[in-house]
């Protein structure tokens, strides 16, 4: 996969093919060539140039349509992201300076004498390129941003997309997969061990995607979303998922102290009184291929692409999920389903307030005040999140009913409102997150929608 492409348009016989292979020579340079610009735009759209090299005295076009050229290059800034637009220099013998400034005036980014050598010439549009490249990486991970995977992406998508018009038998060369990969819990460990320790994390992960992921695939970094990004093949986006998950579990340890490598989590106190129990880093992965649903554009891809994410995120630990699963024809169903909150409260004043305000909240509640009703309850419909108490009926059962839930229903959310102001103790027997008494209502219904979101 190419990861520039540079566009050279006009005649020029003796320069063209040897700046052809000077610029083949770098990494993943892809030279176009055009005579005229009768095709420029409709190549333009399919490959969507880094940088475009006009050989001005070489064209049969006046001055006028090359600065006509120019000004609609400028304007034309809404391929990719909305800011694309690749770099135009533009080659002449002219020696009349105020034929270049026009060039520029008119949208040129550079101009350069004819008289260069092709070495000299290859190696000014090769600082271009990687000023642009630059300025589309990623600062931290020195990873290829967003708008550049989005361009990537868009370009195999268009090859994809031409060689199934032009009746190509074979489409496995031009077919393409999308990997977003995503850090759970990555703000909160930030938030507990600090920015440096955020980064280290985020440059060892981006190390171990380059031994895993090589040409012609491709790695980014999206700084907007701290996301991954891997551009590969269908046949081998899954094999590196699953490596990705293996060799992950067996680093993320190393990022966490030792008291809480051993007990399992850490504890976000970014509320003044919640304390929120929050597991070790992991990995959610989403996979799109050009299998499972034909798209157009680069952001029909991302959106699949996410899907596949969020489900990916459902199940706890290191996860990936592929579209490559739909292919038996049948669909993802997304639940619309209310979601449902079991209260287990001694004190029925207080479990009538939480039931009927939190129903008040569009959730389905049931109320139980001891835990053989609680684990009935549990085993007969799914439960999404229990609000509930270390003391029931006076007693301490609250502990070790928190563990049973937990053994029993590992996804389910459990919050401690607890007059037990002992956060350790809760935390440990499995609750998510720990509310003391007394807390505001508007306060808990906050966390309860976080928790059910996987905020």
């Amino acid at each position: 996969m190419s990861l520039q492409v540079v566009l050279l348009i006009g005649k020029e016989p003796e320069i063209a093919p040897a700046l052809f292979e000077k610029l083949s020579e770098e990494s993943l340079v892809e030279c176009l060539y055009l005579e005229d610009f009768s095709q420029t735009q409709a190549l333009m759209e399919d490959s969507l140039p880094d940088l475009i090299l006009l050989f001005a005295d070489a064209l049969e076009a006046a001055e006028e349509n090359v600065y006509e050229f120019c000004m609609n290059l400028r304007e034309q800034s809404t391929i990719v992201q909305g800011e694309y637009r690749p770099v135009l220099v533009i080659q002449t013998a002219s020696q009349d300076e105020e034929k270049r400034i026009q060039y520029l005036l008119h949208g040129a980014d550079d101009t350069l004498s004819s008289s260069l050598s092709t070495d000299e010439l290859g190696i000014r549009l090769l600082v271009h390129l990687r000023r642009n490249l630059d300025i589309l990486s990623n600062t931290q991970t020195r990873l290829p941003g967003l708008k550049l995977c989005s361009k990537l992406l868009q370009r195999q998508i268009n090859r994809h997309r031409a060689a199934m018009a032009s009746g190509v038998e074979d489409l496995a060369d031009t077919g393409w997969a999308l990997m977003l990969i995503e850090l759970d819990h990555f703000d909160v460990y930030g938030e507990v061990y600090g920015e440096l320790a955020r980064t280290q994390v985020v440059k060892t992960f981006g190390a171990m995607l380059r031994t895993l992921v090589v040409s012609p695939d491709f790695i980014g970094h999206s700084s907007e979303t701290d996301t991954f990004i891997v551009i590969s093949h269908p046949d081998r986006v899954e094999k590196i998922a699953a490596l990705l998950c293996q060799q992950f579990d067996s680093v993320v340890p190393n990022f966490y102290s030792e008291k809480d490598k051993k007990q399992g989590y850490i504890v976000s106190v970014s509320d003044s009184k919640a304390s929120r129990r929050v597991p070790l880093l992991s990995l959610s992965i989403g996979i799109a291929t050009h299998i499972a649903q034909p798209v157009e554009t680069y952001k029909a891809a991302f959106n699949a692409c996410n899907e596949m994410k969020m489900l990916a995120q459902a199940t706890p630990g290191n996860h990936w999920v592929s579209d490559r699963l739909k292919l038996s024809g049948s669909k993802t169903a997304v639940s619309a389903a209310i979601p449902s909150v079991l209260v287990i409260e001694s004190d029925a004043a207080l479990a009538f307030l939480l039931k009927t305000t939190l129903e008040m909240q569009h959730y389905q509640v049931d109320a139980v005040s001891n835990p053989s009703d609680a684990l009935e309850m549990s085993n007969e419909r799914n439960i999404d999140l229990v609000l509930m108490d270390a003391v029931l009926n006076g007693e301490n059962t609250g502990w070790e009913l928190c563990r049973t839930l937990k053994a029993k229903h590992p996804n389910t959310n459990v919050i401690f409102i607890s007059t037990v102001h002992d956060r350790d103790k809760a935390l440990n027997a499995g609750a998510d997150l720990y509310l003391p008494k007394p807390f505001e209502l508007v306060s808990l219904f906050s966390w309860i929608d976080r928790l059910l979101k996987g905020a």
